[in-house]
């Protein structure tokens, strides 16, 4: 399979902080509703999201792996890689059966990536990652890159960064990818598809709108923000982690991509 005009390659950390996560979602979701494939590597992290993004977007992705078909890597992805296929997307591999996901093919793997995709994006990398590797075999070909801005502080934005002072073009929302396609002649579908945000209760929305995408905030700084009871706040709490609008993490909660809908 060669180099699809209207393909995004979406690649970046595997211990990404939730702005990462959240990011690689979103855009991935917003990019699916305008009719981009999005591929990755399946890996835990920004790929795992890429593709979980794709799909709510109700659009195709790709998972191109570094193992033989018949091994699931990583193993909590095996549900992901069916919903992929079911939803007319593939999981792509170069390596016989009984290959397992040893490190030496993650860099082969890379190539492939990038080579299929029309354009790369790496949202979290650090200085030396296998995404910074794929955003140079993507140059390497002439194609453009997208690397998004993090924290000066954060080690998973040092790569992305750096790509940003190389000349990468900045990502700071859908619409910089978009208007770079259209400007090369691309031209999107008629008709754009839509993912549902979840149904909220004025009540939840009032919870979820305390909830920032870019980290967790513990219970007591929901409660001054929201003027609730404990009692009135978990439960609320507990209904948005049910309808995937919000994650607790170990300093609290943080608001999901789900929580609100894509272009």
């Amino acid at each position: 399979m060669g180099k699809d005009s209207s393909s995004i390659a979406i690649v970046g950390s595997r211990r990404a902080s939730p702005y990462g996560l959240n990011a690689a979602e979103t855009v991935a979701a917003e990019l699916a509703a305008q009719g981009f494939t999005i591929i990755s590597g399946g890996a835990r992290g920004i790929d795992t999201r890429a593709h979980r993004g794709a799909l709510k977007g109700k659009g195709r992705t790709i998972v191109v792996v570094a193992n033989g078909l018949d091994r699931t890597y990583p193993r909590e992805n095996k549900a992901l890689f069916r919903q992929v296929v079911d939803n007319g997307g593939a999981v792509l591999s170069e390596y016989t059966f009984g290959v397992e996901p040893l490190s030496q093919n993650f860099p082969a793997r890379n190539r492939i990536i990038a080579g299929m995709a029309a354009a790369t994006i790496v949202v979290e990398a650090a200085m030396r990652s296998g995404s910074l590797i794929t955003a140079d075999l993507a140059l390497d070909e002439g194609r453009d890159v997208f690397a998004m801005p993090g924290s000066v502080f954060s080690e998973t934005s040092r790569g992305t960064n750096h790509l940003l002072q190389l000349g990468a073009i900045p990502l700071t929302c859908t619409d910089d990818v978009v208007r770079e396609f259209r400007r090369r002649g691309w031209q999107g579908p008629e008709t754009v598809s839509e993912a549902a945000a979840p149904s909220l209760s004025p009540a939840e929305q009032a919870v979820i709108d305390a909830i920032p995408f870019d980290r967790a905030v513990p219970v007591s700084e929901l409660l001054e923000k929201t003027g609730l009871s404990v009692s009135e706040l978990l439960p609320l709490l507990l209904t948005l982690q049910m309808k995937k609008a919000a994650e607790e993490l170990p300093g609290g909660y943080i608001r999901c991509a789900a929580a609100f809908s894509v272009l």
